[in-house]
């Protein structure tokens, strides 16, 4: 089953104070509805975390929509890119 990428998106914080808003997650919606959320971030005692120097993989809007570390303004899900 070919699966086609419809939207790309990104999440956005500021990691320390005085840093330029940096990205920390980028969605990838594929045809038939199905989201890849690649993340900074890891799971410690089955509870998602921000982690900086760690890559998460997110399946699905539900959890992506979960995810948002306290520095960020938008869970994991983010805003759609305009190409």
């Amino acid at each position: 089953m070919d699966r086609v990428i419809e939207e790309v998106a990104a999440a956005w914080h500021v990691p320390n104070e005085g840093c330029p808003d940096t990205i920390w997650a980028v969605r990838l919606s594929l045809s038939e509805g199905a989201t890849i959320v690649v993340a900074l971030g890891e799971v410690e005692d089955e509870v998602a975390q921000y982690q900086p120097d760690a890559l998460l993989v997110i399946f699905g809007e539900t959890a992506a929509r979960a995810y948002q570390p306290p520095a960020s303004a938008e869970s994991a899900f983010g805003t759609a890119i305009e190409l």
